[in-house]
């Protein structure tokens, strides 16, 4: 439904690994928009939000539909 040229942007929590109840890895946002043929893909970690619970990552994909 992205129009041509369009930009996709997702945000989440960040996972440290494949089996973590909360987040994505880099690798489970990459291969999504890869398989959907998006290009110029970035995946950044803009910044961590703390609290008294500890700290969490977030994860910044950027996809262009081609």
């Amino acid at each position: 439904m992205l129009k041509p040229n369009g930009v996709f942007i997702q945000w989440d929590w960040a996972a440290n690994n494949e089996n973590s109840e909360v987040g994505l890895t880099e690798k489970a946002i990459r291969n999504p928009l890869l398989q959907s043929e998006f290009s110029d893909i970035k995946i950044k970690f803009p910044f961590i939000m703390s609290s008294s619970k500890g700290c969490m990552p977030f994860i910044m994909a950027i996809g262009k539909n081609s």
